[in-house]
């Protein structure tokens, strides 16, 4: 089956524009939930627990780890333990 795929005048097939224009409002989020919480400000030093950033930002702590793990994949923060960021 040959199916084909309307590509616009960018260049770039409108399922894949659809899909950066998604990953870029999770990206925008990501940032703004890290700058609201002052995730950075905190991990400026040492490394911290999730738990620790829990503590610190107000939060519980399996949300921070969902917060932080964008960060991870886009080498943002480095993970020194299964729970602790840098």
């Amino acid at each position: 089956m040959n199916q084909s795929v309307a590509i616009p005048r960018g260049g770039i097939p409108a399922s894949i524009a659809m899909l950066q224009m998604i990953s870029g409002f999770w990206v925008s989020q990501a940032i703004y939930i890290a700058a609201k919480l002052g995730i950075a400000d905190y991990l400026n030093d040492t490394p911290k627990t999730t738990q620790e950033l829990a503590v610190i930002t107000n939060t519980h702590a399996p949300p921070c780890i969902v917060c932080c793990a964008p960060w991870l994949a886009w080498a943002y923060l480095q993970r020194m333990t299964d729970t602790s960021f840098h």
